[in-house]
């Protein structure tokens, strides 16, 4: 009984894609064989294509009926028919994807295109008179988007079955009119849906890490003179020997502060020697403790005081 027509294909493709998916179908442009036994032989206008025995098959589709611009999760599914006419020898062939440039009218085995490693192994052809389909989904993907170039496909006897030998009808076949065919479901792309809501704003990353240093500013204003200071036989800070001259600078008016330490003034008195011109000392007293003399000075003006630690006689 022989196998459905190619027009029933599509239709019954239709029939079974799912919603919001079309079927359609690409037939053969360029289908032979090329002959271990035959090397310079041409069989691009033979009606019969055969397989095993020295022979391999080449076809090629013709996709330009396709809509442009697919991507390939458009292609749902892509499926590859041929129509096995008689089996000499049954078993089972390999199917590969062809790599280089090939012309039905010219090629040889001689000039054997280049191909891949087969995708499908082992397709079984034990009986005449009967339809093989295989699916290509992905190979006819990669062909309409253009992630491979679409020189066809090789049918070879399989690896494991190497005596396979069987018949296939080309498209010259006007009796039968049984080439192949692909069979492809497309998938419609909708509109763009609206765009979603904003979502909710993420924690805080952490610190970044600190950036480098700024430029140095400028210098700041002079600030206003700090606390008054001594010269002389200076011990510590504020503390004077006794027997020396020692010079107080104040800036401002207010008191200042001086320390003998106790053993080395004894009950002695700190004398002015020399005061600046035109300034006049308002205060100057001190208490003796253990030796030791604290003194405040009062300066009513910004200017040097002289100063003499004298001993207890």
């Amino acid at each position: 009984m022989s196998a459905p027509s190619r027009k029933v294909c599509v239709y019954l493709g239709l029939l079974l894609s799912p919603a919001g998916a079309w079927a359609t179908g690409a037939n053969t442009n360029g289908d032979t064989h090329i002959s271990a036994t035959s090397p310079a032989g041409n069989f691009g206008s033979a009606t019969a294509i055969n397989i095993g025995a020295g022979n391999i098959a080449l076809m090629q589709f013709d996709l330009s009926q396709l809509p442009a611009g697919l991507t390939a999760p458009q292609i749902a599914k892509a499926t590859m028919t041929f129509y096995v006419n008689s089996v000499l020898t049954g078993g089972a062939v390999d199917i590969s994807q062809v790599t280089s440039q090939w012309s039905e009218s010219s090629v040889t085995f001689t000039t054997r295109p280049a191909y891949s490693a087969p995708f499908a192994v082992n397709v079984a052809t034990t009986a005449s008179r009967q339809y093989i389909t295989v699916d290509v989904t992905t190979l006819v993907a990669n062909w309409v988007t253009g992630g491979a170039p679409n020189y066809g496909i090789q049918i070879s006897p399989a690896g494991t079955a190497p005596g396979t030998a069987i018949v296939i009808d080309s498209k010259e076949n006007q009796t039968t009119s049984h080439a192949a065919f692909l069979d492809i479901v497309v998938q419609s792309a909708g509109p763009a849906g609206p765009t979603g809501a904003t979502g909710a704003t993420g924690p805080q990353g952490p610190t970044g890490p600190q950036g480098p240093s700024g430029p140095r500013g400028a210098t700041g204003a002079t600030g206003p003179a700090g606390p008054g200071a001594v010269s002389g036989s200076v011990t510590a800070a504020g503390a004077v020997q006794v027997g020396t001259r020692f010079t107080v600078t104040h800036p401002g008016t207010g008191h200042y502060t001086l320390s003998i330490p106790a053993g080395t003034l004894g009950g002695g008195t700190v004398s002015l020697i020399v005061s600046p011109i035109g300034a006049t000392l308002n205060t100057l007293f001190g208490s003796t403790g253990g030796g030791g003399i604290s003194i405040d000075i009062f300066f009513s003006a910004d200017a040097p005081w002289t100063f003499i630690a004298v001993p207890a006689s």
